[in-house]
């Protein structure tokens, strides 16, 4: 039965069908399904999340996750790459994949009557590929030079530089993109063994949100995607203990690139909030302690943030900065300062006050 449109609602019933929480269900093959009805809106976001990436790479086969996640994109039974592209992009809707460190998502946007064209599509690419060879060969060179694009781009490869010194040799220290050397020895069946291993019904989340009703996606959901069921993987190897080092490459740049800092707590454990306060007031925005006094008062970067990233067994906690070389010695000097003064005063009741409520906002907006 279709729902009467917003307009025709009381302000009471209009509040009542914004406020609706997100819903969850477990269909039975394992596979979770997640939805957030927002009924004020004409779109439709969806995607599908593999809890897989690249730190279940083996270490001869760096970059597998990734690879695996542009082949998806390369031709399936029914549609070859440029129908893939076409079939939502000629609606006016969007298709794409990225690989994290322990994740790989698939998503679609789209207007909320081309829901069916969207499942469609994405249930295609991820059961029906067909992996052809010389399409592998081909993305092979792709890849590459994705690789050296990165290589090439001082304040992205040093983030990479940063998460290898934290978690090396552990795979959470591999390069999402993996390695030229690595990339170009995969082979069809390494995809295929990779795929059938992670790409089950437990590892499958199906997340949507805009108008759309959870009993709706619910439905689509069980008739469209058919993840196998197997038994669970085995769990990523410990994790090494924290270590104090320090990483360099020269590059003949005018500036240095640099990031500092150290593992941090995974995704549910209770110190993210508190690392979410500390992010904020030390390197979020113009009003940031390391904005103002490394920029705005001395003049010594340009660029220059902290961040937090969390995983599902880990995190991470850095701070960036770009600068001349002549003028990295006062800025790091005054990075470590403020966390001496963070550790040893706190914040006082007005910066926790405005931190929060700028942190909060953020979160909404």
């Amino acid at each position: 039965m279709q729902k009467p449109p917003l307009s025709s609602l009381s302000p009471e019933a209009v509040s009542q069908s914004l406020s609706q929480a997100p819903q969850r269900s477990v269909l039975d093959n394992g596979v979770r399904v997640v939805t957030e009805y927002i009924p004020y809106v004409r779109s439709i976001s969806i995607g599908v999340w593999v809890t897989s990436g690249s730190k279940d790479d083996p270490p001869s086969q760096k970059g597998i996750s990734h690879f695996l996640e542009h082949m998806f994109f390369k031709g399936t039974a029914r549609r070859d790459a440029f129908q893939i592209a076409h079939s939502l992009e000629s609606l006016g809707g969007k298709l794409n994949a990225f690989t994290g460190k322990d994740v790989t998502c698939y998503y679609a946007r789209i207007l909320d009557e081309h829901l069916q064209v969207a499942v469609d599509v994405l249930s295609d690419i991820l059961a029906n590929s067909v992996f052809a060879p010389e399409e592998i060969e081909r993305e092979k060179g792709v890849v590459t030079e994705e690789i050296r694009d990165l290589q090439d781009s001082p304040d992205e490869l040093v983030h990479e530089l940063f998460v290898q010194s934290l978690y090396e040799p552990h795979p959470m220290g591999f390069s999402t993109l993996g390695e030229e050397q690595t990339v170009s020895h995969l082979c069809r069946d390494e995809l295929l063994r990779h795929k059938e291993r992670f790409y089950n019904a437990e590892n499958i989340v199906i997340a949507a949100a805009g108008n759309v009703e959870h009993d709706k996606m619910v439905e689509v959901s069980m008739a469209n995607f058919h993840f196998p069921q197997v038994p669970a993987s085995p769990n990523s190897p410990p994790l090494p203990p924290p270590a104090l080092k320090i990483k360099q490459i020269k590059k003949e740049i005018s500036q240095v690139h640099l990031c500092l800092g150290r593992q941090a707590c995974p995704y549910q454990a209770p110190q993210r909030y508190p690392l979410l306060v500390l992010d904020t007031l030390l390197g979020t925005g113009m009003s940031s302690r390391l904005f103002q006094n490394i920029r705005e008062k001395l003049g010594l970067a340009y660029s220059v943030y902290s961040y937090l990233q969390l995983f599902g067994q880990t995190g991470l906690f850095g701070v960036y900065l770009a600068t001349d070389p002549a003028k990295l010695p006062k800025a790091v000097e005054l990075i470590l300062d403020e966390f001496v003064t963070i550790k040893k005063d706190g914040l006082t009741k007005e910066e926790l006050y405005f931190t929060k409520s700028k942190l909060k906002g953020n979160l909404v907006l």
